[in-house]
């Protein structure tokens, strides 16, 4: 029997707990869980305790004090936190689920890769969930088949309606030394799905962002219980707090659900844009853009790939995709193709469960290679990062290089 340990008791790796719950006491066991915050060990006890599981207070404690007695873990700790713990687990050779983004930095980009490459690339899966949802396998496998001919640009977006809004601007989230950046943090899941769908190594890139919307206001007060709009603000804590409890576990999780306080999301001291833009430059001449946009009415990813012998656009919230090919005779209806797309309606639009198949593969010694293991997790991590440095340097950048 697998034993895996935990490092970070939140959300995702909850989330990852019960894709594996069928397995449970059978091929695996939860070993071992390892959080400075009592209250999420607390929670996690009452979920998932059993006599025998460990808890320690951080990652390097746990693959310390247990150097043979774990066969895999799962690394769901702040962003900054992620090397800390894989390099130990590198060491161990232990099949590791790591979130993204893998790292904050590129030298700890660096040093991750340097550490897997020197360990033998162990068994490594790397969250990026949106490669698992039928969506964007359903997009690339359209692309590798030819049907649209040569990709020429691709067009993507991510719009965050008012409950992600109010996690970037009053949450932990809205400082960049916490979380790393914005696009960082919430994005390199499209920077990898942009990688995934140009098919080549991102040479360069430039990015704009501003902030215009959630700026200051002196009417407002600093937080939501003085201020006199609260009322009338989507973004107040009464009128925000329903769609923050939005899951089907909040009975069980409810300590762990962001309860971000009524610091106002306009007067909050957030290092974040409200909107941003990325270009990057591919080595076989594929362009991208990419917009991530605040405020908006609904949660949104958007997509469109322009090829030379066709077209793909949809919306991953609308199951489907459209394929536009060029008409073949004068007068001819312009062929458009409707894919319907099908998933189990786990998290992530159907991803959670794909993803963690492959850890179950994983976790059965399967010779099988996930859809993105650490070279991928580190190339995302480098657009994004050198997004960043465009962004303050106002100039086009090159893209950070593994060797």
């Amino acid at each position: 029997m697998k034993r895996i340990g935990v490092i970070g008791c939140g959300l995702r790796a909850d989330g990852y707990l019960q894709e594996l719950k069928s397995g449970m006491g059978k091929e695996w066991e939860l070993a071992a869980l390892a959080d400075p915050k009592p209250l999420a060990i607390e929670t996690y006890l009452k979920i998932y305790g059993h006599p025998g599981l460990r808890v320690f207070a951080d990652g390097p404690e746990m693959l310390k004090a247990m150097p043979e007695e774990l066969d895999a873990v799962i690394i769901a700790s702040p962003n900054a936190q992620h090397l800390e713990a894989l390099l130990p687990a590198l060491e161990r050779n232990l099949i590791v689920m790591l979130e993204k983004p893998v790292a904050t930095t590129v030298e700890d980009c660096r040093s991750m890769w340097d550490a897997y490459v020197k360990a033998g690339y162990p068994p490594l899966a790397v969250g990026f969930v949106l490669r698992y949802t039928a969506f964007y396998r359903k997009a690339k496998e359209i692309i590798d088949s030819g049907a649209i001919g040569q990709v020429m640009s691709i067009e993507a977006a991510e719009l965050l309606g008012p409950p992600l809004t109010s996690v970037f601007t009053r949450g932990w989230r809205r400082k960049n030394g916490v979380a790393g950046s914005f696009l960082l943090e919430k994005c390199s899941h499209d920077m990898d799905i942009l990688n995934c769908l140009a098919g080549a190594p991102a040479v360069s890139v430039s990015s704009f962002g501003k902030r215009t919307v959630f700026v200051p206001k002196p009417e407002a007060a600093m937080h939501c219980r003085d201020c006199r709009w609260q009322e009338n603000c989507r973004y107040s804590a009464g009128n925000i707090a329903p769609y923050l409890m939005n899951t089907p576990r909040r009975d069980e999780l409810g300590a762990l659900i962001p309860q971000h306080e009524d610091l106002c999301v306009f007067n909050s001291d957030k290092d974040v844009p409200d909107h941003q833009v990325v270009n990057v430059a591919y080595e076989n001449g594929v362009l991208a853009a990419f917009t991530l946009c605040m405020d908006q009415p609904v949660n949104a990813r958007t997509l469109r790939v322009n090829g030379s012998e066709g077209q793909i656009c949809g919306d991953i919230g609308r199951e489907e995709l459209y394929v536009t090919y060029h008409r073949r005779s004068i007068g001819e209806e312009l062929p458009v193709e409707r894919v319907p797309l099908l998933h189990d309606n786990s998290s992530h639009h159907g991803g959670d469960s794909v993803l963690v198949d492959q850890l179950k593969a994983m976790l059965r010694g399967e010779d099988v290679a996930p859809l993105a293991g650490l070279r991928e997790g580190v190339e995302a991590c480098m657009v994004a990062l050198g997004a960043e440095r465009s962004l303050a340097e106002g100039r086009i950048v090159e893209v950070e290089r593994l060797s």
